[in-house]
C-alpha cells in the first residue's frame, strides 16, 4: 500500500500523509517535535521524504515489538 501512495513521488505532503496512516495533521506534528519523523520544509508546505517516513515506521515496529 505504501508503494502505491509514493508512486513516483520523492516527497509527500502532510496532510497525504496523515489521510494514508489514518492519523491526524498534530500526530505527525508529535512525531517531529518528539524527533522521531523527520520533515523538511518547503516555504510553508511540511513535506516528507520516503526514506524519513520508512526508517520512522521501522522505529515505531521496533517499539511494539520490545
Amino acid at each position: 500500500e505504501l508503494k502505491q501512495l509514493w508512486g513516483d513521488k520523492i516527497l509527500l505532503d502532510e496532510a497525504t500523509l496523515a489521510k494514508a496512516f489514518g492519523v491526524n495533521r498534530i500526530t505527525l506534528w508529535r512525531a517531529r517535535m518528539a524527533g522521531k519523523l523527520n520533515a523538511t520544509l518547503v516555504g510553508r508546505r511540511i513535506l516528507y521524504r520516503r526514506d524519513d517516513v520508512e526508517r520512522f515506521l521501522l522505529n515505531c515496529r521496533e517499539i511494539i515489538a520490545a
